[in-house]
């Protein structure tokens, strides 16, 4: 469920830079250069140690029948390869969520006046849950299995959603310390209920509890700095790295340090 806070929050954050910048180029050139260095270090990496073998082929290369070719690097340096599932996953497994956040990267700044009224919010989230679905069933009937999984029609909800809260936090903030708390508190119930009962919709009690979180959380109420620590404050700050390299680091000590364990 990391991939719907991951989701949401990266709403919030793609709204907070459109609303800081003077116009979309200059938005989309930080957004950008914010994700790309790492990302085409680990594609490529992660590409060369397989075409070389050093590290053998992923999960998901085995399942759909993909390897390291050209047609596979291409479309991870083009940010393209979530619309392909035969390649979306396979370098090295983590990286599919990239060219989502792309996409909504390009789209979002569009629906933003949409995400900040009332009334147009829950139309344009009722459309997108819609528009999910709809690519879900599609999904299920004509392509491989678990293909709607990677494609980032499926995810429009979650960044409209972080996009809205943009404005209800600055709403929120302004108002009493016990609503900012009562929200942040049930945010944290929505969260962990959401992981103790795994059903069909926690993915959605997840998001919701991150919202909540997100519009109530106030640093001056924090006595604990739970939130705020400089511990957390960096993990925070490399937390995009760690997401994006320790599934090729696991796979890696996996295959060369298996032996040397065993023995």
């Amino acid at each position: 469920y990391g991939v719907q806070v991951f989701f949401v929050i990266s709403g919030f954050t793609i709204a907070v830079t459109y609303g800081s910048v003077s116009s979309y180029r200059q938005y989309l050139t930080r957004r950008v250069f914010r994700i790309a260095p790492l990302y085409y270090l680990l594609v490529i990496a992660a590409f060369a140690l397989i075409a070389g073998g050093v590290l053998a082929p992923t999960y998901w290369m085995e399942r759909f029948g993909s390897g390291a070719d050209l047609y596979n690097l291409i479309m991870h340096l083009t940010f393209l390869s979530a619309w392909d599932a035969r390649v979306a996953n396979t370098l090295p497994g983590t990286e599919w969520t990239i060219p989502v956040e792309v996409f909504w990267y390009l789209i979002l700044p569009v629906l933003l006046p949409f995400a900040t009224q009332k009334r147009s919010f829950w139309v344009g989230l009722v459309l997108l849950l819609i528009l999910s679905g709809v690519v879900r069933v599609l999904a299920k009937q004509v392509l491989p299995s678990g293909t709607a999984h990677f494609l980032p029609l499926s995810y429009g909800a979650y960044f409209f959603l972080g996009a809205a809260l943009k404005p209800l936090r600055a709403f929120v903030q302004k108002g009493r310390d016990v609503r900012k708390r009562r929200l942040v508190w049930i945010g944290a119930v929505l969260f962990i209920a959401a992981l103790v009962a795994k059903n069909g919709g926690s993915a959605a009690m997840i998001a919701l509890g991150t919202a909540l979180i997100i519009v109530g959380y106030d640093t001056g109420l924090d006595r604990l700095r739970l939130l705020t620590s400089r511990v957390l404050l960096f993990l925070g700050s490399i937390s995009y790295s760690i997401y994006l390299w320790h599934m090729a680091v696991i796979l890696l000590l996996e295959q060369h340090l298996a032996g040397f364990i065993s023995s």
